[in-house]
């Protein structure tokens, strides 16, 4: 093992401490040990690493669900200001205890590092989360295996959107997951499509080999960047019966674990 490496990056990382300064607890599983809400509980600090930290925010937060939020002071609040208050670069994400939702506290923070990733991901979400309830831009396309489809002919149905490309490994490892969500979902009344940037030729190649089941249509990048004003990828679109963004997604286990609470 090389130790002066761990040295290295030991000195590297600040950890993130609250006024207290305590030093947070770990359980045997790795996992934070957040104390229950309360007015006056004094919470526990992450104070371990970057790396550390953001695997906690992966494994235990989840920003774009609809949680139970509360400010510094153990305040409620709506989502909008909480996610508002993350990107003002002083606060991180906290899990609470709480058996039936997702709770989630601020707690200061000084690391610079993970202040600006935080920063960049609440933004992000905050972004999505003012677009729901926004009409889906109106489409019309013919799919790979010559469907015609248009945002028109969706009306009364709900339909999840994917956009991809060819050569984004995130986009084409969630093919698996996505094609079982739609194995699952033929009881529903759902449609599956997925908008990819790549040459319809190229794109029909493709997905012999490595195939998703979705209404595969071949568009312009403008299409999704300009129009959808999406340029994450991959982006996962719920929209609603009436044509209205419903959710939007980054990540298709978070899409699916969705799916199935509806």
């Amino acid at each position: 093992m090389n130790y002066k490496l761990i040295l290295i990056l030991s000195l590297f990382f600040i950890n993130c401490k609250e006024e207290n300064k305590k030093t947070s607890q770990i359980s045997k599983k790795g996992k934070l040990e957040i104390k229950p809400i309360s007015k006056n509980s004094n919470y526990e600090n992450i104070s371990t690493s970057f790396i550390t930290w953001w695997t906690y925010y992966n494994n235990e937060i989840d920003l774009s669900s609809n949680f139970l939020a509360y400010d510094y002071n153990s305040n409620k609040i709506s989502k909008k200001e909480f996610l508002n208050l993350l990107t003002e670069g002083k606060f991180i994400p906290v899990k609470l205890e709480n058996k039936n939702n997702f709770s989630y506290k601020l707690l200061k923070c000084d690391n610079i590092e993970i202040l600006k990733t935080i920063n960049q991901e609440s933004q992000k979400e905050l972004e999505y989360f003012n677009r729901e309830g926004e009409l889906f831009p109106e489409f019309n396309f013919i799919t790979l295996k010559n469907k015609n489809i248009s945002s028109k002919s969706l009306k009364g149905n709900k339909t999840i959107i994917k956009t991809w490309f060819i050569n984004c490994a995130a986009c084409v490892k969630e093919f698996p997951e996505l094609n079982s969500l739609v194995e699952n979902s033929k009881s529903k009344n759902y449609t599956f499509i997925s908008f990819a940037f790549d040459e319809a030729e190229k794109l029909q190649s493709f997905l012999k080999t490595k195939p998703l089941n979705y209404n595969n249509i071949s568009v312009d990048k403008k299409f999704i960047e300009d129009k959808l004003k999406l340029n994450q990828y991959p982006t996962h679109i719920v929209i609603d019966e009436n044509g209205k963004i419903e959710k939007i997604f980054n990540n298709s286990t978070r899409l699916i674990s969705y799916l199935k609470n509806k």
